[in-house]
């Protein structure tokens, strides 16, 4: 999926961007994008091995983006 890319398509390191852009997709129910958008976030992870974690003032320390997106999923079945 991510084989070919660009080499302006590359990870800008701007983790809270990407949660916040995670985010919206979720609450705008655009569930496709949200999706694409967690491939990409594990992607970064596992085959990058970059962190994926940003200071957080409601957390009041940091955050990590797929686990933020997990307890946001966890809400909704709930």
């Amino acid at each position: 999926m991510f084989n070919k890319l660009y080499p302006q398509q590359k990870w800008s390191y701007w983790p809270v961007r990407l949660y916040k852009a995670g985010k919206c997709m979720w609450l705008f129910k655009q569930y496709d994008y949200y999706e694409s958008l967690k491939k990409l976030a594990y992607y970064i992870k596992n085959k990058e091995k970059e962190k994926l974690d940003y200071f957080s003032h409601t957390k009041n320390g940091k955050a990590d983006v797929i686990e933020q997106w997990n307890q946001m999923e966890q809400l909704k079945s709930s």
